[in-house]
């Protein structure tokens, strides 16, 4: 019959030959890394940009995109933010949307008038709803999971003004 105390005495052995054979947890084998897309830019009034190169992506799991903007007042339009994705750094072949077939990979796009799920998804946000008060700003963030090697955000004024914003990029495992 195995005793608590023999157990214990076997479960340390077995840590301190883990630790000793190398077989360690080690935090430096995580991959993540922040990529600043842009740094309180100016971005004119009912327009949106993108940045020529994709951010290499490949070998991480999610994209968490973190978007900032001056917003004065609740009720003024939001900026909005897509995201796409690319095989070729030039944006080739990139989309902003696609079919989640998980639930049913056999039923193809979608007929309309039929199940959702089969609707392409635009992978995309905007800050409404996200006023920050008195503060004058404007936050809010999109988590994706990475669909190619290169990625591309791509920030919308809705408003008609110019305003100032940031966009950054943790990609995670």
């Amino acid at each position: 019959m195995i005793t608590m105390k023999r157990m214990g005495q076997a479960l340390l052995t077995l840590t301190v030959a883990l630790f000793l054979g190398g077989w360690v947890w080690d935090s430096s084998t995580v991959r993540s890394r922040t990529v600043v897309v842009y740094d309180n830019e100016s971005i004119e009034g009912n327009r949106a940009i993108w940045k020529q190169e994709g951010i290499p992506v490949a070998g991480y799991r999610y994209a968490n995109v973190f978007v900032e903007f001056e917003q004065k007042d609740p009720a003024e339009e939001p900026l909005s933010m897509g995201v796409g994705f690319a095989p070729w750094r030039n944006g080739r072949a990139g989309t902003r949307r696609y079919y989640n077939l998980e639930h049913d990979p056999c039923s193809g796009p979608a007929v309309p008038g039929q199940d959702q799920a089969r609707q392409p998804i635009w992978i995309s946000g905007n800050g409404r709803d996200c006023w920050h008060g008195e503060q004058g700003i404007n936050s809010y963030a999109v988590r994706v999971p990475v669909l190619g090697p290169y990625m591309w955000v791509y920030p919308l004024n809705e408003l008609g003004i110019p305003r100032h914003f940031t966009v950054a990029v943790y990609l995670s495992q």
